[in-house]
């Protein structure tokens, strides 16, 4: 009898080291953090002070000026000292240096690995928000290698057969959708139907999107318009799509949860095509639409912290050294050139 009780002893002794230990690591040990990387079309320093100007007065500091520290990315393309939307954002993309019209691919044709395949390599969560077209060759560049920019059935189509997107957001309907069901694919392929089958929920407008619940898996495919979406300052298309901030936002709560962390692409394009269309007011109120995400992910931020706190210590100072290690040695393998 003594024996046996000395084995349940010892049987409910083991059993607890592996609940404390689990706990320890689900709960006490800080998740992997998101990454969010913000690319705004156009955008350079002498678009900065008009847009102080226009926001609130010269003296206004956006949240941008707040950052602790700045930087500027020389990425213009082998061929030519100002790049076309290629092959500036497979410079931003991929850390390497293209000719105009490539997306994502080199001089031989062959594709060059995007910071958001390596996100998904590492267990990372992906997502893609934008205020123009999914098919755009800015936000191509993260997910797909076509052979020429302009072929945008060909990079919906990577977009479904590749499957490195989890969450993607924006318009370019048409390029998803047959012209049978009031598209422009002439493949007949329905890429809505198949990312449906795929796992996907579909969201059409701002309310679809809102009614997604929270703790859903991060499976999310929402297409707003046939084209672009609308500027902000178009107050009755904006009425049932969703601004850059919201999808920011959903996005953010979707992916938070993921274990591996989240690397999260923004695309502030609509910038750029108000500055193609000369339309000033709409370039600067552009500009100042993503001040808003800014300040909603710094909300996120604290929320989640004050989650961390309340059931977690803070990480020691040799788990913070092991993570940085680890994300340098993570760009070192990439080849960063820009």
């Amino acid at each position: 009898m003594k024996w046996r009780n000395q084995l349940l002893a010892l049987f409910c002794l083991l059993v607890f080291a592996g609940v404390g230990v689990l706990y320890f690591q689900h709960w006490v040990i800080r998740k992997p953090f998101g990454i969010i990387l913000f690319v705004g079309e156009g955008l350079s320093p002498a678009r900065l002070a008009p847009t102080r100007a226009y926001a609130a007065g010269a003296g206004t500091r956006l949240n941008l000026d707040s950052m602790e520290h700045a930087a500027l990315v020389m990425n213009y393309s082998k061929d030519f000292a100002a790049p076309d939307q290629a092959a500036a954002a497979t410079a931003i993309a991929t850390g390497e240096r293209v000719t105009n019209r490539a997306v994502a691919i080199n001089g031989d044709g062959k594709p060059i690995k995007s910071i958001v395949e390596l996100a998904r390599e590492r267990g990372r969560a992906t997502g893609l928000v934008t205020d123009t077209k999914l098919t755009d060759p800015t936000n191509a560049a993260f997910y797909a290698h076509p052979s020429e920019p302009s072929d945008v059935d060909k990079i919906a189509g990577e977009f479904v057969d590749r499957g490195n997107i989890d969450i993607a957001m924006g318009g370019g309907a048409a390029q998803f959708l047959p012209v049978t069901k009031s598209g422009e694919r002439q493949d007949r392929r329905d890429l809505l139907l198949e990312l449906r089958g795929n796992g996907f929920d579909i969201v059409r407008t701002r309310a679809e999107l809102e009614s997604v619940p929270a703790w859903r898996r991060p499976k999310l495919f929402g297409i707003f318009s046939n084209g672009e979406l609308a500027f902000a300052n178009q107050v009755e298309e904006k009425s049932q799509q969703p601004s850059l901030s919201d999808m920011v936002r959903r996005a953010i709560q979707l992916l938070q949860y993921n274990a591996g962390g989240y690397l999260l692409v923004v695309d502030a394009g609509l910038m750029r095509k108000a500055a193609q269309e000369n339309n000033g007011e709409r370039t600067l109120g552009q500009t100042v639409e993503p001040q808003a995400n800014k300040m909603r992910i710094r909300a996120n931020n604290r929320k989640a912290n004050n989650r961390s706190r309340r059931r977690s210590i803070q990480n020691p100072p040799w788990s913070l050294l092991k993570t940085s290690l680890r994300l340098a040695a993570a760009l070192e393998r990439t080849h960063w050139k820009v």
